[in-house]
């Protein structure tokens, strides 16, 4: 979801990609429909409009709290 801020910044603010940074951190991407794309070490933009923050919804249901099935799972274990 940071790398919207990234885009904007370069687009519409600096100019620049020169001294900016941001941290990837590579998990729960198969959570999300449109997940992030990595090339040569730099966000690529989403070919979908929106802010690609959209959850499956069987991942949702399983997260629910606190009922979901990982839920469950944590109060039983």
């Amino acid at each position: 979801m940071v790398q919207h801020l990234q885009f904007w910044d370069f687009i519409s603010l600096s100019g620049s990609k020169e001294g900016k940074y941001i941290e990837y951190v590579d998990q729960q991407h198969e959570h999300f429909k449109v997940p992030v794309v990595i090339q040569s070490a730099a966000y690529i933009p989403p070919l979908e409009p929106g802010y690609s923050v959209e959850i499956f919804p069987d991942t949702m249901r399983k997260h629910e709290f606190p009922n979901g099935e990982i839920w469950k799972n944590i109060r039983t274990s």
